[in-house]
């Protein structure tokens, strides 16, 4: 009776490519590097039939994506969905399904886009969908799909869809309950029109009818969290909750990746402070006591200053990160958590930091003069690590700036086991300093050719003789 009333059609045509050769049928091309990419109908490899379309780039900067522009007629608030699967020989593959929305004068009224990046072993088909609410006022539409990385993908079985089966009660009870929990819990809750996603939420969650939609659930509140300036809060379903809280880093999907350091040719200590995603407690402990142990060898050998390095640090655990190089940030508050309600100022006393201690006995080194290393990969707990030092005597950051995702995030638990890590408080450093944004280095190396030579700026600062005027 729902679908009688209601007059709807997408005509996206030729989504298997079985009647495109390279000139089109439908589809068009667009190749801004044709030296180096290439796009081909491909007659050996397929998901079903026998063609699909390959998209070989070489020039990572260039444009290369295949396109087709379609009509499409709603008469109310409707959910379309494109899907289709893609397949990619190497880990690391990206690509994208880009949508842009046209009203019937033309003119471009909005978008909507899907990344996918491969992440398993294996030539296997992957499915991929993008969905998004369009109204009366839409009239078509353009899909691209998009190769984003020198790698060969392929794509085959693309098809758009108009969902407008209501969701089942099981799905509307576990929305309200994810939404009651960002309402009460989230930084940008308040910035949301809850009135608005409330009358909206039976077009947006239609087609979900069970369990194996909750993720599509959250994933719908954490976009409408991101749409008003949330950069941090994200998703674990149950298998990655319980893997990053009950199981040791060693043995997650995500094995342990362990800091590394040394004495440079220039007598510095140089540590790298890589990712670290766990909360299991003998995991934590191992990380920082590691860390720790770290310094305290390099420390013996009396070295003229230290670099640390958290170019490639994308978040994770903050606690066993900062814990582990106390001997170079020192005693005393360090950071704080702003909300509207109250300010949690962290601190780090005598080898302890909130709940977790270090094994073995440190004392702070006096007068280190510190670089740290950023980069747009820095992000989240690495930039929590960064700003524990921000004024501190003697210390000067080089690189290019995080990535931005400096709120501090919280672990609220659903029902079903899964979790929302959301963002949850500003921090403010020792200097009462509040972070919203990427933060900028003090030297900024734009035209550094690699990170070889950020590392060497960062050494011949700590080798400057001049000091005086560093510690305070």
């Amino acid at each position: 009776m729902l679908m009688s009333m209601i007059n709807i059609y997408a005509q996206l045509r030729n989504g298997s490519f079985e009647d495109s050769d390279i000139s089109g049928n439908y589809w068009n091309f667009r190749n801004s590097d044709t030296t180096q990419n290439q796009i081909s109908i491909d007659h050996t490899t397929f998901f079903h039939g026998s063609k699909s379309i390959k998209l070989s780039k070489g020039n990572v900067q260039s444009q290369l994506f295949a396109h087709q522009h379609f009509a499409v007629s709603v008469t109310r608030p409707t959910k379309i969905k494109i899907q289709g699967f893609y397949k990619s020989e190497r880990i690391g593959a990206k690509g994208n399904l880009y949508l842009n929305i046209f009203d019937s004068s033309g003119k471009t009224i909005g978008s909507a886009h899907k990344l996918f990046q491969k992440n398993t072993i294996g030539a296997e088909w992957n499915k991929v969908e993008l969905e998004t609410i369009i109204d009366s006022s839409v009239t078509s539409l353009v899909l691209m799909l998009n190769s984003l990385s020198t790698d060969d993908i392929w794509f085959d079985d693309i098809v758009a869809k108009t969902i407008t089966t209501p969701p089942s009660s099981t799905i509307i009870d576990f929305a309200h309950e994810v939404m009651d929990k960002i309402k009460q819990q989230a930084l940008f809750a308040d910035s949301i029109d809850w009135h608005q996603v409330e009358a909206n939420l039976a077009v947006n969650l239609s087609g979900y009818s069970d369990e194996k939609n909750y993720e599509q659930v959250v994933e719908y509140f954490l976009s409408e969290l991101h749409k008003v300036g949330d950069k941090h809060s994200f998703f674990q379903n149950t298998q990655q909750y319980k893997d990053y809280s009950t199981k040791p880093a060693e043995q997650a999907k995500n094995q342990l990746i362990a800091p590394i350091g040394h004495i440079t040719k220039d007598h510095i200590g140089y540590i790298k402070v890589p990712t670290f995603g766990s909360t299991y407690p003998e995991s934590v402990q191992k990380f920082a006591d590691s860390l720790n142990f770290l310094i305290e060898n390099i420390a013996t050998k009396k070295p003229k200053g230290w670099i640390i390095d958290l170019s490639e640090n994308n978040g994770g655990n903050m606690y066993p990160m900062i814990l582990g190089l106390y001997k170079l940030i020192g005693d005393g508050p360090i950071l704080s958590f702003v909300t509207k309600e109250k300010k949690t100022t962290l601190a780090l006393e005598n080898g302890t930091l909130d709940h977790l201690t270090l094994r073995l006995p440190s004392k702070p080194l006096p007068n280190q003069k510190i670089a740290l290393i950023t980069s747009p990969l820095t992000a989240s707990s690495g930039e929590m690590t960064l700003i524990s030092f921000l004024g501190r005597p003697a210390v000067r950051t080089f690189g290019l700036k995080t990535a931005g995702m400096v709120t501090a995030n919280s672990f609220v638990e659903l029902s079903n086991g899964s979790a929302i890590s959301l963002a949850s408080s500003y921090v403010e450093d020792r200097y009462h300093k509040i972070y919203k944004s990427s933060i900028r280095p003090d030297v900024e190396l734009k035209q550094a050719k690699n990170i070889e030579e950020v590392i060497q700026t960062a050494a011949d600062w700590v080798l400057e003789t001049d000091v005086s005027h560093e510690f305070h």
